[in-house]
């Protein structure tokens, strides 16, 4: 749908051009390259959700490897042994952000940049990755709170107390998995990456596996 509005805005801009620009003037042209980068990008983001969402009904629906249900007392002993994994792994994208947000504009200060509209583009960029690190912060603290402990594991994704990951979509690949047994409840971790601007990111996602569970 929204690819679907971008392309109509560009097919406004190319038809009725002239009564456009005198609207709105050169934002005409503006908005138009925006609705036409995100017109571009719903061509590859609406298959992969797609994809996703395939994946989750199938888990959903009972398509999965393996599926256990963790009770309100082994979920209240995995969140609490798995927040602050989860807590220190934000920490880290932040201190990551943070570090390019001054080691980027810094550098490009010291080799003659406007070093007052590059402190700003700094402030910015590190306003913008505090503000996704509060929401991630929030988001985690939603997710680890009991809805019905179920999980499902498949080829294609784990499904763990509602939230759904996926590792097959377009740009992405499991890395790695284990089961930590020294925890009580048992802990699984699934690593995967997806590709982005930045290069590749990797997410790791974590679900209890109760004794009887673990075969």
């Amino acid at each position: 749908a929204v690819g679907l509005l971008a392309t109509t805005w560009v097919a406004i801009y190319a038809l009725f051009n002239e009564r456009l620009r005198a609207a709105v003037g050169d934002g005409a042209h503006a908005s138009a390259f925006l609705a036409g980068a995100v017109a571009i990008a719903s061509l590859f983001v609406a298959p992969m959700f797609r994809r996703l969402a395939r994946i989750r009904a199938g888990l959903i629906e009972g398509r999965a490897l393996a599926r256990w249900r963790a009770s309100p007392a082994e979920w209240s002993a995995f969140a609490r042994a798995a927040e602050p994994l989860v807590a220190a792994d934000q920490r880290v994208t932040l201190g990551l952000i943070l570090f390019f947000a001054i080691l980027i504009p810094g550098a490009m200060a010291l080799f003659g940049g406007d070093a007052k509209s590059l402190a700003f583009i700094a402030l910015g960029i590190a306003a913008v990755g505090g503000a996704g690190y509060g929401l991630g912060r929030r988001h985690a603290a939603k997710s680890m709170r009991y809805r019905d402990g179920a999980v499902a594991l498949g080829r294609d994704g784990l499904l763990v107390n509602g939230a759904f990951h996926g590792w097959t979509a377009f740009g992405s690949r499991f890395v790695d998995a284990a089961v930590d047994e020294t925890q009580t409840p048992a802990i699984l971790r699934i690593t995967y990456a997806y590709r982005s601007r930045a290069g590749e990111q990797s997410v790791t996602a974590r679900a209890p596996v109760p004794k009887q569970a673990l075969a």
